[in-house]
């Protein structure tokens, strides 16, 4: 099994996740960090998202979650594997 295999678990269920919700989320390119923010938006159909307007490749499959950082309010589409748990 290849690392992404491995890396790719995913510690919460789309079905738990809404709109609204706090969750600890990794954030790309930082592995070794979480940061906090609010769900805005389940993605399952490529569209163009976030702060940087990128096109996301979401399906019905392969969600993305739209996060809204609690820091910087910067938004951002992430796999469902970057989500680490929802906040109580």
């Amino acid at each position: 099994m290849s690392n992404l295999e491995t890396k790719g678990e995913c510690k919460v269920s789309l079905k738990d996740l809404k709109p609204g919700q706090t969750v600890v989320y990794h954030p790309v390119g930082t592995a070794g960090t979480t940061s906090e923010g609010v769900i805005q938006e389940i993605i399952t159909e490529p569209e163009v998202v976030g702060d940087t307007q990128k096109k996301v490749q979401a399906s019905e499959e392969q969600p993305r979650i739209l996060i809204k950082n609690s820091n910087t309010g910067k938004e951002t589409a992430y796999k469902l594997e970057n989500i680490e748990s929802i906040k109580a």
